[in-house]
């Protein structure tokens, strides 16, 4: 009777439906993994984007304030041309209507520097020495038989900015290139880096524009004929760090700075490399691969080279992205997606599986029931269904409400 009973497989009903499941979760994977992808894409976009403008309006700020101090010194320099250089009321009347701090930020301090040649010293000394508070007025550092261009006048009137009257602007290269920059160009003109006057012992770095001053009523048409028509300069002075601490942008920027100043005049004879003039983070070492926001401001004879560097370049590090969001959310949901259709597709199988194991075991419980009484045909069911327990297996005895481990009566 052997061959009469089939005992199925237990393993063939289980095999097949985990292929629809694993497919789906391996599908869903995928699209997740590609549509997190894509979305760190737009992200970076969108950030590089943002940090891009947000460079770009810092720049256009330094700029516009760059060319809103140029347009003062112009004015200053309308002043001194109809002002006579000794009429110090009339500079003094003329510094107490600027506003240094509120119509001009960032600007330290404006002077006014005649020219003298050196058959003039003597006059000029004498001359200068007769103001009330110029009596000991002295040129600094001494030059002999050269072209001076010592400060005679400063604003605001205050113990560091007294300290540079007398000083020889011309008696320092950077200074002097930006002045004959100044004179040539009949324009203003910015020098490069340099320590002012009052900041020799903490070497505070600085810069200053310059814009000259000319005899009225002679020629100007050519670098000769300006030389020659010089007749002083006017100046503003700058603290770098505080000029650009007065940005309104740059106070809430979320860029580490660096400016890189590049003569563009050709006077230095050869092509030197930009001098880093402004670090606002020497600290800041900005993570591989972060990137670099380049920009450019050509101004006054100079080129000053912007660098910024994000300093943190994932706007969502407090929290999680859209795109990380997008990944978690796609595999968990895969994984709870894909048990679903797992449930759903091996129940029937479960099911008949199940069924099977129960007809397999009541075909071999009648088995042995027939062998146990010896019996080749049906009379051995007319017995009552207490003797028949004897026989079943357990599960089957379980089913018919039979304790299998008590005889029967």
């Amino acid at each position: 009777m052997k061959h009469l009973i089939a005992r199925p497989s237990s393993d063939a009903p289980m095999r097949l439906p985990w292929l629809l499941p694993v497919a789906i979760i391996i599908g869903l994977m995928l699209a997740t993994v590609m549509a997190w992808r894509w979305q760190s894409n737009v992200q970076a976009d969108l950030l590089t984007d943002a940090q891009n403008q947000e460079s770009a309006a810092i720049t256009a700020e330094i700029r516009d304030r760059l060319q809103l101090h140029a347009h003062f010194l112009r004015s200053l320099q309308a002043f001194a041309a109809t002002t006579p250089s000794d009429d110090m009321k009339s500079w003094r009347r003329y510094a107490q209507e600027i506003k240094l701090g509120t119509n001009l930020a960032g600007l330290f301090g404006f002077a006014y520097a005649p020219a003298v040649r050196p058959n003039e010293v003597s006059r000029f000394l004498a001359d200068t020495r007769r103001q009330v508070d110029r009596s000991d007025f002295r040129i600094f550092p001494n030059a002999d038989n050269e072209l001076l261009a010592p400060v005679t006048f400063v604003a605001p009137d205050n113990q560091l900015m007294r300290g540079t009257i007398g000083f020889n602007m011309l008696s320092e290269s950077t200074r002097r290139q930006a002045i004959e920059t100044a004179i040539v160009r009949r324009e203003v003109a910015m020098s490069g880096p340099v320590v002012l006057v009052f900041e020799r012992e903490t070497r505070r770095p600085g810069f200053l524009m310059f814009h000259a001053v000319y005899h009225p009523g002679m020629p100007l048409n050519n670098a000769e004929e300006r030389q020659l028509a010089f007749s002083g300069l006017v100046l503003t002075a700058y603290r770098t760090d505080e000029f650009l601490a007065a940005l309104k942008k740059g106070r809430t920027s979320s860029f580490s700075l660096q400016i890189f100043d590049e003569d563009l005049s050709g006077a230095a004879g050869g092509a030197a490399s930009p001098a880093l003039i402004y670090d606002a983070d020497p600290d800041f070492k900005p993570s591989p691969g972060s990137p670099v926001f380049h920009h450019e401001i050509d101004f006054g004879g100079r080129n000053w080279i912007l660098n910024f560097r994000p300093r943190h370049n994932d706007p969502n590090s407090h929290g999680l992205s859209p795109s990380s969001l997008i990944l978690f959310g796609g595999l968990v949901g895969s994984l709870l997606l894909s048990l679903l259709v797992f449930y759903l597709t091996t129940h029937r199988a479960r099911a008949v599986h199940y069924a099977s194991q129960l007809t397999g075991e009541l075909g071999l419980s009648e088995e042995r029931l027939r062998l146990a009484v010896g019996a080749s045909n049906d009379g051995i069911w007319d017995q009552n269904l207490e003797t028949r327990a004897e026989y079943m297996s357990p599960r089957m005895a379980q089913i018919f409400g039979f304790d299998p481990a008590s005889p029967p009566d």
